[in-house]
């Protein structure tokens, strides 16, 4: 029978997740103090409030995009330069993420 480490456990549960989970998931398995130590030596990274991400450099838009969702609470939209790059269109990469206002209510338009 494999051992499966708790770092194997979060690391399978933040790939289901693109790559971001909450604070609140990794203390199934970290304290707050083993939570702070894993983001003071840089093996983890804090992108939004409350949630963070296993360090890669550059972050992939799907981690980020799956990030925003878990901080927001509902599925966010990619939209302008992060959706463009979603579909490897040749796009300058922009620092912002883009995304759709969740809350808001998108106007009809002829053919849209």
């Amino acid at each position: 029978m494999r051992h499966v480490s708790r770092m194997d456990e979060l690391r399978e549960l933040a790939d289901r997740q693109f790559g971001a989970f909450t604070i609140q998931q990794a203390q199934r398995w970290y304290s707050m103090r083993g939570i702070r130590r894993q983001l003071r030596t840089g093996c983890w990274l804090r992108v939004h409030n409350g949630v963070l991400c296993m360090a890669v450099h550059p972050l992939p838009l799907s981690t980020q995009l799956a990030a925003a969702t878990l901080a927001i609470g509902t599925p966010v939209i990619a939209c302008l330069h992060s959706a463009a790059e979603l579909h490897g269109f040749g796009v300058v990469r922009s620092e912002r993420l883009h995304i759709v206002d969740p809350g808001a209510t998108c106007r009809s338009a002829p053919g849209l």
